[in-house]
């Protein structure tokens, strides 16, 4: 079984474990990514592994907006008896699920902590196609905290160019040519200027520079 203490920083580690050990039995162990091929990116001055997906064993076929796998895993982070820390380690992991529902829920518990190892989760979010969830980061660029983002992203040049490229790309594909209806209804013209996934990586690069740009509009 892949220790998932790996995707956090060594001094970190030991507080993870519990978190870890809690999320371990609900997740399997098929879908990992061999160690040639993951993601290793540097976090307090540490090699640390970014995993790809986590696919639990009981919800692989929900739908998107099924609040069910979701509930489920907040269930056994309160039987875990769990410390706040523990369980901010626990909803970092979960950003990684395969269902986007349970990334973006997870996203939410997440996205204010000021941690340096927090930002890799929200940074990885920002370059996926989900749109629902580069709105909720969208909505929170003002709060995040430009010193932290800024100190990861220029650690970490290679990973952050991968980022860029990937927020272009995902709009190309899915919403340069068409408008985007979303779950309730509501209709979102994507345009570059207007696209919530653009606003973010204006953003990201002006806190790699040390010179955060002014509020975000574009959602």
């Amino acid at each position: 079984m892949v220790d998932l203490t790996e995707a956090f920083p060594t001094a970190l580690r030991d507080t993870a474990r519990l978190a870890v050990a809690a999320l371990t039995p609900a997740i399997s162990d098929r879908y990992y990514e061999p160690k040639n091929e993951r993601q290793i990116i540097r976090v307090c001055s540490d090699d640390v592994w970014l995993p790809g997906r986590l696919h639990d064993k009981v919800y692989q076929d929900h739908a998107y907006y099924d609040a069910g796998p979701f509930q489920a895993f907040e269930a056994i982070a309160d039987n875990g008896k769990l410390t706040s820390l523990q369980e901010q380690v626990f909803f970092c992991l979960l950003t990684r699920h395969h269902n986007g529902f349970v990334r973006e829920a997870a996203l939410k518990r997440i996205i204010a902590v000021d941690e340096p190892w927090v930002v890799p989760y929200v940074v990885q979010l920002a370059s996926e196609y989900v749109f629902e969830i580069l709105v909720v980061i969208g909505q929170n660029l003002d709060q995040l905290n430009s010193s932290l983002y800024g100190s990861f992203l220029r650690d970490n040049p290679a990973y952050f160019a991968k980022v860029k490229q990937r927020i272009t790309s995902y709009w190309n594909v899915y919403y340069r040519w068409h408008d985007y209806t979303g779950p309730h209804g509501q209709v979102h013209h994507l345009w570059r200027e207007g696209y919530v996934g653009h606003d973010i990586s204006e953003r990201f690069k002006a806190m790699e520079s040390g010179t955060p740009s002014g509020k975000s509009t574009s959602l």
